[in-house]
């Protein structure tokens, strides 16, 4: 063997045995579907009033607006629903977000869908539904969602509990009621556990998972 062919089987030997946990690592993360993207109809039904007794007051004209749609709503008590999602490390995603409101797909309702809904491609995530108010916002319910079972106690869970908590209180800050109410740890539920109704704090959710 030449020397040149011999420098060349040695850097080629070189380049393999850097590349190959990369190959591997990349074939695993496929393999596993870590990177999946999956997309669910979501349907939720809220309680007639909230937990404290208080109506929803929701509204279809997101701010204080003068004028005789304004002042009907007065007299109208359901929520106007809105849906936020988020990871651990993700930003909030909130549907229908802009100008600073929620806009709710069904705005005076207590039955409310979302279709279509694609998931944080975490094994984890929460889901925040909020009713906009013409001047306040009102938690409606929030969830851990994960893809496998896991322990309430894992720490992962309880890192996305205080994370949620967080984005709620930004979101809808609570009154010292609302305060002693979301003091529990969030409900956890595996994704595909929702087909049917699953009851929450202050409404029912139903989870119709498809792949993307």
């Amino acid at each position: 063997m030449t020397i040149g062919r011999f420098l060349l089987w040695s850097r080629t030997f070189r380049l393999v045995f850097v590349l190959k946990p990369i190959l591997i690592l990349f074939l695993t993360v496929i393999h596993c579907g870590v990177a999946r993207a999956e997309t669910a109809d979501i349907s939720i039904h809220v309680h007639d009033k909230q937990a404290s007794g208080i109506a929803w007051r929701g509204s279809a004209i997101p701010s204080l607006v003068l004028g005789p749609a304004a002042f009907g709503q007065l007299h109208n008590s359901s929520p106007s629903v809105s849906l936020c999602k988020f990871s651990r490390y993700s930003g909030v995603d909130c549907l229908g977000f802009s100008g600073g409101n929620l806009h709710s797909p069904c705005p005076l309702a207590y039955d409310c869908k979302f279709e279509g809904v694609v998931f944080p491609n975490e094994h984890m995530f929460g889901l925040v539904f909020i009713s906009q108010g013409m001047i306040n916002r009102a938690l409606v319910d929030a969830i851990i969602v994960t893809r496998a079972t896991i322990s309430r106690d894992d720490p992962e869970v309880l890192a996305l509990d205080d994370r949620i908590r967080a984005v709620a209180a930004s979101l809808a800050p609570p009154g010292p009621t609302e305060a002693i109410r979301r003091s529990p740890r969030w409900q956890v539920i595996e994704i595909t556990k929702c087909e049917a109704r699953c009851p929450l704090s202050q409404s029912e959710l139903k989870m119709s998972v498809g792949a993307r």
